[in-house]
């Protein structure tokens, strides 16, 4: 893990960053720059939340909120693995390997159609999911769903492979 160390060490300037007057000038501890970065005001409206890392903040929560759920919901997915080591890798999914199926079936991914795209053979589809947009190749052009229409995307037991990162 070469990359450990240089990780650390620039959190660790962040978080001393993030508790002095200035930066490389001087470095007298104060919480200014951190209470600056998160004030909050009281308006005639409300609240305002006016320090400059509320946006990432509430983009952090909105995130973890869609990401808890479907992380929960779907559980521990297990692919083979071909002699791959533990660690991180790359789910990639053929478009081909993705199949449709009724929106209340129980089982499979909930996504909404984007886009649907009769290409005489086949239908491609742009689908939006909590895991993020999938593009897939659906080889029954009869079964066209328009954009909008609730799906369930289910996956072939081929084209869907962990690739180290």
């Amino acid at each position: 893990m070469p990359w450990a160390a240089p990780t650390i060490g620039v959190y660790g300037l962040v978080r001393v960053g993030g508790f002095v007057k200035v930066w490389g000038r001087d470095w007298t501890p104060t919480p200014s720059p951190f209470a600056r970065a998160f004030a909050v005001e009281a308006g005639p409206s409300g609240i305002l939340w006016s320090g400059s890392a509320w946006m990432s903040f509430f983009t952090t929560v909105r995130l973890a909120g869609i990401a808890a759920p479907l992380t929960a919901g779907l559980g521990p997915l297990r692919l083979p693995h071909r002699g791959m080591p533990a660690g991180e890798a790359n789910l990639v999914i053929r478009p081909e390997a993705i199949r449709l199926a009724a929106a209340d079936a129980q089982t499979g991914l909930p996504a909404t159609v984007r886009t649907a795209t009769c290409m005489g053979g086949h239908v491609e589809y742009h689908f939006a999911t909590e895991a993020g947009p999938l593009f897939a190749v659906i080889a029954d052009p009869r079964a066209l769903h328009g954009p909008g229409t609730a799906v369930r995307l289910a996956f072939a037991p081929y084209g869907v492979n962990l690739v180290a990162s």
